[in-house]
């Protein structure tokens, strides 16, 4: 009898100490029968449901502090499975939300039954700053949308306007040039029937310096606009500026082009357009390179131009801090952004420097839109 006494002291002192440390615990323990029917929660679960153990003892599913979304098949399968880290929203008493993660384990019971302790770790206030954080997300990400379509209407409305402009330059204007070089040339007639060779001779420089002017606005009209993408297509117009370029420099560009343009709508026709003339301008201002490798094509449903130029490179690390160089490259990038393209650039001192731009294919979908620079 004395050592079944010990025994069994031994075990009440054991049950005392789980009990003191239970109702000890800062976090809320809940002790559960196979039956999903509670035996036990600790002071910090009452607290943190707002219900007394008295109310609570032998309650079975579904739970006070359950919501609608809580399944009773659901919890004896996370009873059975000893669950760990799982997220759940509940309600206290008072109606107010709360989330926790539970960690369940089984423990042996009296006489060898088993049963199941769910510890909760109050998660609310992490799930609070999640959630601001994820409003803020959304609203960047609808900041982000926003800017992009006002960066696409402004490229839209500054090639436009540039389109205006170039009429103007090339039928008004170049039209005046031409009557004034016309009424030159008669007047030189006149001064030439009255024989004032010094009169002559200026009235000859004017018609020459008017054919000038004439000739430059032509060319700020097509840089303007250019109309050969509209006519012609954006592998024709490109081969013509790069020709132009070699043209008027000792800069020599191999172009190739594998490209079906009848995929690529005219707005990212222009956006290739305007980027290939940036890069040039600037392989002929700072690169002092004597050829471009050039190709336009077609990868995993993008456009893609490429340019590699021979010249003097810089450290892959300082590309951005050149602020010669920026501002062009800056203006690459954000033409290609707005058509959720991708700029990619890299050079290396001595090696030259190499420039690849991605626009996604836009496909039939918008393809009724492809006029909206008034082609």
């Amino acid at each position: 009898m004395t050592d079944d006494r010990f025994i069994l002291e031994k075990l009440e002192r054991r049950h005392n100490l789980f009990h003191l440390l239970l109702d000890k615990a800062p976090i809320p323990v809940v002790l559960v029968k196979a039956d999903a029917s509670l035996i036990y929660v600790n002071p910090a679960f009452e607290k943190r449901v707002g219900y007394s153990a008295e109310e609570l003892f032998g309650r079975r599913p579904p739970y006070p502090w359950w919501t609608e979304n809580d399944d009773i098949q659901e919890f004896q399968s996370a009873l059975s499975k000893e669950d760990r880290g799982n997220e759940h929203q509940f309600i206290d008493r008072n109606g107010r939300e709360f989330w926790v993660e539970s960690n369940i384990f089984s423990i042996e019971w009296e006489e060898g039954e088993k049963i199941f302790v769910s510890k909760w770790l109050d998660i609310t206030e992490r799930k609070k700053v999640e959630e601001d954080l994820k409003r803020k997300q959304r609203r960047i990400e609808d900041s982000e949308r926003r800017i992009k379509a006002f960066s696409q209407r402004l490229l839209s409305v500054r090639e436009e306007e540039k389109m205006k402009l170039s009429q103007i330059l090339h039928s008004e204007i170049g039209t005046m040039a031409i009557d004034l070089c016309t009424r030159l040339t008669m007047l030189r007639d006149d001064v030439q029937i009255e024989n004032h060779a010094e009169c002559r001779d200026t009235v000859d420089r004017l018609i020459d310096l008017v054919a000038q002017y004439g000739v430059k606005l032509r060319r700020i009209a097509l840089d303007l606009h250019p109309r050969d993408i509209q006519a012609y297509g954006l592998a024709f117009a490109l081969s013509k500026h790069f020709q132009k370029i070699g043209s008027q420099s000792e800069l020599d560009v191999d172009f190739r082009v594998d490209l079906n343009e009848d995929e690529v709508d005219r707005e990212t026709a222009v956006v290739i357009f305007r980027i290939a003339q940036e890069a040039l301008n600037n392989v002929l201002k700072h690169a002092r390179a004597q050829k471009v490798d050039a190709s336009l094509s077609k990868r995993a449903n993008a456009v893609c131009l490429s340019l590699c130029d021979d010249g003097v490179g810089c450290p892959g690390n300082r590309i951005l801090d050149d602020s010669h160089t920026t501002m062009g490259i800056l203006s690459m990038k954000e033409l290609a952004d707005t058509l959720d393209g991708e700029f990619h650039i890299e050079s290396e001192l001595g090696r030259g420097t190499s420039i690849r731009v991605m626009i996604p294919l836009k496909g039939n979908e918008v393809r009724a839109h492809k006029n909206r620079f008034g082609g």
